[in-house]
């Protein structure tokens, strides 16, 4: 397994992976074309790579792309739903490993490295939205996120150094 930094010609990729992330595995989700059309997913990458604070990273198994985590900063006057806004200079985190691929520590590997990205890029935290029953809860916590929001059953959380 291999990680990569993310291009332009990942965008599909991106949309495949916030589809994982953002519904659950048994609940209906939009196709690709109604997808880029919501704004609650959509502000995740449209335009990604052309932002400050926009940091991607790919796993790949060979030529097959299986996880992606990424980030991006976000204005709190444009924020649509719970993205785990912490501030404007605060990259919030989207992750999603392709589900065979799942409990392999990709996620992991991930995770790692995109928080020594930011680090690298100057920033001092990177923070995420979580669904309390959300089996990578664990995993985020295992790395050294912690709570500071609650709103209904979705956790913010952050790590900073």
């Amino acid at each position: 397994m291999q990680i990569r930094r993310t291009t332009a010609s990942d965008l599909d990729f991106l949309l495949q992976m916030l589809l994982e992330a953002a519904f659950h595995p048994m609940a209906a989700r939009p196709d690709s074309k109604d997808a880029r059309n919501d704004p609650r997913l959509s502000q995740w990458i449209a335009g990604f790579g052309e932002r400050k604070g926009d940091i991607g990273l790919i796993a790949n198994n060979g030529n097959e792309s299986i996880g992606a985590a990424w980030c991006r900063l976000f204005s709190p006057t444009k924020i649509i739903g719970n993205v785990g806004y912490c501030g404007p200079d605060i990259p919030c985190l989207a992750i999603a490993v392709d589900p065979k691929y799942r409990a392999q520590g990709i996620g992991t590997q991930l995770l790692e490295t995109l928080y020594r990205e930011v680090k690298a890029n100057n920033f001092a935290a990177l923070s995420l939205a979580v669904g309390e029953t959300n089996p990578a809860m664990s995993l985020y916590k295992r790395l050294g996120y912690r709570e500071v929001n609650r709103t209904g059953t979705t956790l913010t959380m952050l790590k900073s150094s």
